[in-house]
């Protein structure tokens, strides 16, 4: 017997093995820190453990797999896979954002594991998440996390890159975006800007309306006034009582499901499906109940009105416009100004949060599309991270904020959660369309209640509901641009929505 050494292991082999024994030691010592990790403390290989490869086959990733088997067989294992493959930045972010924002079932969480641990060892040389998977108890759900996180701290730029291609691929398929591009940051620098006053507008810190927020201030109500509040909140809407009469249609024939909301994340609903359609309401026994049922009762409402219901960007502008009137009637039977704040309080305060993701996603997508993903400008969302870790900062609470030292030392641990979550969230994929159409919906929605004559609000919704129309046309219709059929790309806008793009 003869052997052959390098400085972690020795082969032994007979003569006839000499050029396989030579191909393997150089293998391993093309990759030693796979080779140490995978041999798994193992210093000696026997002639009979050696693998059957022919060293003049020009596959080499055949043969370097044929080795791994044997060395895990020598090892004991025969049962798991190897992580082979080599993962691009693409894959690695679809399998980062699976796991983080998806549910992937036990068997796709087992290959993300492995396809993340393989990577790690890939950029660490550290073979420890591999020496967990084959030799150990397994990758864990803290260890996926860990591998995460890793990635994020330590290759943010090219996640982003990839997260920013998947939002180039979402705004290429929305004409709406590409042809009123101009418009729609426009229209999210303005919703922005009214959610902000009627934070401002109240006699109190937006620390002090967090705060108050958190307690839940509405006024509760029992069911019998919220029956009442309800009906005659869609007569207030609907005068000729049309729309109270569907209504106590749907309670007669049960489409409206009550439930009690437990955590307070629940989201109430609208759901149809040909001659099945009804909504889900979560209620917490208070004021806001009667909004969210007159919302999502516009969404009834105006789909069996539609003879063909088309997803469009206006879908949130009736149920928007209902709400608000709903705040409006509420507002004449004697609740105060601060309980109309509050009821109206989640929609400003998700527009705001919506709008700080969604304004420079769409700038960076719409500014990148013609690009190279290597060449992309990513300026504008870092740009909104590093202004969101300013304000999470020790220095500017102190400086800018009502909390008191004590406070801000007791948030500490929180606002490094916050950081860490905003950068997490900078990487989710955007989604446009859905988003969108909130945005859309309060801008024109707020716009008809200061501006327009409630009938012809009604008569507008009539007609968008029942067919296709553009973001030009329908902005025309409200009178927020000048009739010009050649600037329907980019039209010249009335001082309302002037450019606000350096908000």
């Amino acid at each position: 017997m003869k052997s052959i050494t390098n400085d972690f292991v020795t082969i032994e082999y007979r003569d006839y093995q000499k050029g396989i024994a030579k191909y393997c030691l150089e293998v391993f010592n093309g990759e030693p820190e796979l080779y140490k990790g995978l041999l798994n403390g193992k210093t000696f290989i026997r002639s009979e453990e050696l693998p059957s490869i022919d060293i003049t086959d020009e596959d080499k990733r055949f043969n370097k797999e044929v080795i791994n088997w044997a060395i895990m067989r020598i090892n004991g294992i025969d049962n798991k896979w190897y992580p082979f493959d080599d993962s691009t930045n693409a894959m690695i972010y679809g399998f980062m954002m699976d796991y983080i924002y998806g549910s992937p079932s036990e068997a796709w969480t087992k290959e993300i594991g492995m396809a993340l641990a393989y990577d790690y060892f890939k950029k660490t040389k550290d073979f420890c998440y591999l020496q967990k998977h084959l030799y150990g108890d397994g990758i864990t759900k803290d260890d996926i996390m860990d591998i995460c996180t890793f990635n994020i701290e330590n290759y943010y730029d090219d996640l982003l890159r990839e997260k920013v291609d998947k939002d180039i691929s979402a705004l290429l398929k929305d004409e709406n975006i590409i042809k009123n591009f101009d418009q729609i940051m426009n229209i999210l620098a303005h919703v922005a800007s009214n959610a902000n006053y009627k934070f401002e507008s109240q006699n109190s810190s937006k620390e002090e309306l967090y705060r108050k927020a958190d307690t839940d201030p509405t006024p509760k109500i029992n069911d019998l006034q919220f029956e009442i509040l309800v009906r005659e909140a869609l007569k207030y809407i609907d005068p000729t009582d049309e729309l109270l009469e569907e209504y106590l249609k749907c309670r007669r024939e049960n489409r409206i499901e009550e439930r009690n909301a437990i955590t307070g994340d629940e989201i109430s609903s609208f759901h149809t499906n040909g001659e099945d359609y009804g909504i889900t309401l979560y209620r917490s026994g208070n004021l806001k109940d009667v909004i969210d049922l007159v919302h999502e009762f516009s969404h009834l409402h105006y789909v069996n009105k539609a003879k063909n219901k088309i997803n469009t960007l206006f879908d949130e502008y009736p149920s928007i416009y209902y709400e608000l009137k709903a705040a409006e009637y509420l507002s004449t039977v004697g609740y105060s100004e601060e309980d109309i704040f509050f009821i109206t309080y989640s929609r400003s305060s998700s527009n705001l949060t919506n709008i700080t993701y969604l304004y420079p996603e769409i700038q960076t997508a719409y500014m990148n599309y013609d690009k190279l993903k290597e060449e992309y400008d990513l300026e504008p969302i870092k740009r909104m991270l590093n202004a969101h870790n300013e304000i999470m900062s020790v220095s500017y609470l102190e400086k800018e904020t009502s909390f008191t030292k004590e406070e801000i030392e007791k948030m500490i641990p929180q606002l490094e959660i916050e950081v860490n979550n905003r950068k997490w969230a900078t990487l989710r994929e955007g989604n446009f369309s859905k988003v969108l159409k909130y945005m859309v919906g309060t801008f024109l929605a707020e716009d008809a209640i200061n501006n327009l004559e409630h009938e012809n609000v009604l008569n507008i919704l009539d007609i968008i509901t029942q067919d296709e129309y553009s973001l030009y046309e329908v902005l025309e219709m409200q009178g927020l641009i000048s009739p010009s059929g050649k600037q329907q790309d980019k039209p010249k806008q009335k001082e309302k929505i002037d450019d606000q793009n350096n908000q």
